[in-house]
């Protein structure tokens, strides 16, 4: 096969599964002193044969002179009219005396072409002319007929399974990109091998995605409004606004997000404060029963608060629940509380309440808003009555909910009053 006195400059043994008809190489070479030399090129493969499988083992050598000294190209093909290569084996040999080469470069390659790579054009913008090109360079010296099969899945992976032909040629255009243009691609090229399948033997490209630039210039300002309400002088958080106090009635809030594509995004919440209504309702317990009201259900006495928050008002209501005793009930309570409780800078005065010293057990209690117990006390009168603080720390300007009981009667007072400090 080759002469004893060869040496072996360069040898690559290439054992693929694909069933290839030829394969191309390609290596430089130049002789490390000026001349004329000659270098062999030997290959060695097995044919089989497609319609015997037999195998046929073949080796074949070329002579090539090598002049001067710069690098020269070497490039060719291996292959067969019908069948198969397998085991392939590729080697350049020197004579002995004139083994002073150098090689590199050397490289066998699978398809004519090099670099098979996919890029696009046109704009990708949604009902725009758009389109993929597939690129490649061809191996030197050898030029074959070539064809590309277009593949699309829609995630990106090695997997054959969900691949599907979509187009043929250089280029796959589409006319007016849509959404059902989204997705992967891959480009295949059918050569004298005519293996155009998706897999490991394909000359493949990498995939590309395609996907629609929904944005386009930002030539318009996108506007969001909301609208929400929230109980005057509340906290309100939502649709990425913080408003600490709300006031009441309507305002307009406006932040500029820039989160479309890129492009102003002017986004207005319509903030109502709504006003607040204090109301009470008392409730009474006979024979161990059950009562209801606005849609809860009082088992026990006691004082209980409802928040309900409808479109036009935040309403607190206290509810009361006193059980009978079966005695004889007084016409009325003949108590007159009054309705505001004024206090200076000395933080001097009692709620008075009028007529109370005619029922000497009543107890009377004061709840905030919320429904906590501030304050409560029994056998009232204006020496020991309610000096407006909660244990002795001095309470804000605002509505405070009261409920007067009395031993001698059946009878509860509910109401709300005012406590306003003057600091003149």
């Amino acid at each position: 096969m080759k002469d004893e006195e060869m040496v072996c400059l360069f040898k690559k043994e290439v054992k693929y599964i694909c069933k290839r008809k030829y394969y191309d190489f390609t290596f430089q070479a130049r002789p490390l002193s000026n001349g004329c030399d000659k270098i062999n090129i030997v290959t060695e493969w097995v044919a089989v044969s497609p319609y015997t499988g037999k195998k046929v083992y073949v080796d074949d050598t070329k002579i090539h002179d090598v002049e001067g000294s710069d690098w020269q190209t070497f490039t060719g093909f291996i292959g067969v009219g019908d069948g198969h290569l397998e085991n392939l084996v590729f080697s350049v040999y020197a004579p002995a005396s004139k083994s002073n080469f150098e090689i590199r470069d050397a490289q066998i390659k699978m398809s004519c072409v090099d670099d098979l790579s996919v890029s696009d054009f046109g704009e990708n913008s949604e009902g725009s002319l758009y389109g993929l090109n597939c690129s490649y360079t061809d191996v030197p010296g050898y030029s074959v007929s070539k064809e590309f099969i277009w593949y699309k899945n829609s995630v990106d992976t090695d997997d054959p399974d969900g691949w599907v032909k979509v187009g043929t040629g250089e280029k796959l255009t589409f006319a007016q990109l849509g959404p059902d243009n989204e997705g992967f691609y891959r480009v295949v090229m059918k050569d004298n091998n005519g293996d155009d399948s998706f897999g490991p033997c394909a000359v493949m490209s990498e995939s590309f995605k395609v996907a629609i630039d929904y944005c386009g210039v930002c030539d318009t300002t996108y506007t969001t409004l909301f609208a929400d309400t929230v109980c005057a002088g509340q906290k309100y958080t939502g649709h990425g606004f913080t408003v600490n106090s709300a006031n009441s009635g309507t305002a307009d809030f406006v932040q500029n997000e820039l989160s479309v594509c890129g492009c102003d995004s002017i986004v207005t919440l319509q903030l109502t404060g709504l006003p607040s209504s204090n109301t009470t309702q008392l409730l009474w317990l006979e024979n161990g029963d059950t009562v209801s009201y606005a849609g809860e259900t009082y088992t026990k006495p006691g004082t209980y608060f409802q928040n309900t928050v409808t479109d036009s008002v935040c309403e607190k209501r206290m509810i009361v629940v006193r059980k009978k005793q079966g005695v004889s009930l007084c016409d009325s309570l003949d108590i007159v509380p009054d309705k505001v409780l004024v206090l200076g800078d000395d933080n001097l005065g009692r709620w008075h309440i009028g007529g109370i010293e005619n029922f000497p057990r009543t107890k009377v209690s004061i709840y905030n808003r919320n429904g906590r117990l501030l304050w409560e006390g029994v056998n009232y009168n204006d020496e020991s009555g309610w000096d407006g603080t909660y244990h002795g720390n001095p309470l804000p300007s605002t509505d405070y909910w009261f409920v007067i009981s009395s031993e001698e009667c059946d009878r509860v007072k509910v109401g709300h009053l005012t406590l306003l400090r003057d600091s003149r």
